[in-house]
């Protein structure tokens, strides 16, 4: 199974990506992760993940799942095909179509449901969905950052499997508009989170008339959006 490694929905692909691959045999049983502060392997802990036989970057090895991140140079409007290989031997090839976008925002639940990653305009966490964390709801008219996957392209371009530089900042070649509880919401920013590889941050104002409590959150670019029962929470 291959899926978005934010959404889990799975059967097409954005270039740059993130994805999860779910199986058995995939790589060593206790897990390798690589050092996301450099660019990333292409093989890690034996495996490789290759698309149309071109290896991608990869940052967690197991048994049971992969992440990686798809090639930047992937086409949309193509199909590309995914496979796996260890020493044990290699995976079928796994088709998935390529699309321009394929939102998804980042959560903390494993899911992909429920308290996005989002840090509020005073450099605190909005939440984590813990019952034994107080969350810190944001004030309408503030700006919240949050943090996705499968925007597609960037300009400036960043090598795949390498963090993004904070200087100069690489923004969405696709426009990306915002929701929060049901409300159109300004995009300040959208482009490449900083530091980190294949992940995006998006800046969103908070509609001044965003009423109180858990707020459905929603990304949409070039004609799709993100996952269902995301949320936030509003002052």
């Amino acid at each position: 199974t291959v899926v978005s490694a934010s959404s889990l929905k799975g059967g097409s692909v954005a270039p740059g990506d993130q994805l999860a691959i779910l199986g058995v045999n995939l790589g060593p049983t206790a897990g390798v992760r690589a050092d996301s502060t450099t660019t990333l392997p292409t093989t890690l802990g034996g495996t490789t993940v290759t698309f149309d036989n071109s290896p991608a970057p990869i940052s967690y090895s197991s048994d049971r799942v992969l992440l990686v991140q798809a090639p930047t140079a992937l086409n949309p409007g193509s199909t590309t095909q995914v496979q796996v290989k260890t020493s044990a031997g290699s995976s079928l090839t796994v088709p998935l179509v390529v699309v321009a976008t394929n939102p998804g925002i980042l959560t903390y639940e494993a899911t992909g449901l429920g308290q996005a990653k989002v840090i509020n305009s005073d450099g605190t966490a909005n939440g984590n969905g813990s019952v034994n964390t107080s969350d810190r709801p944001a004030a309408p008219g503030s700006v919240i950052s949050i943090f996705a996957t499968g925007l597609g392209a960037v300009s400036p371009s960043i090598p795949q499997g390498t963090p993004a530089p904070s200087s100069p900042l690489s923004t969405v070649s696709t426009p990306v508009s915002a929701t929060i509880g049901g409300q159109p919401a300004t995009v300040l920013f959208a482009g490449a989170a900083p530091g980190l590889v294949g992940t995006y941050q998006v800046n969103v104002m908070v509609p001044a008339s965003a009423r109180s409590g858990t707020a459905r959150l929603v990304l949409t670019a070039g004609g799709n959006s993100s996952q269902d029962n995301v949320t936030v929470e509003i002052q």
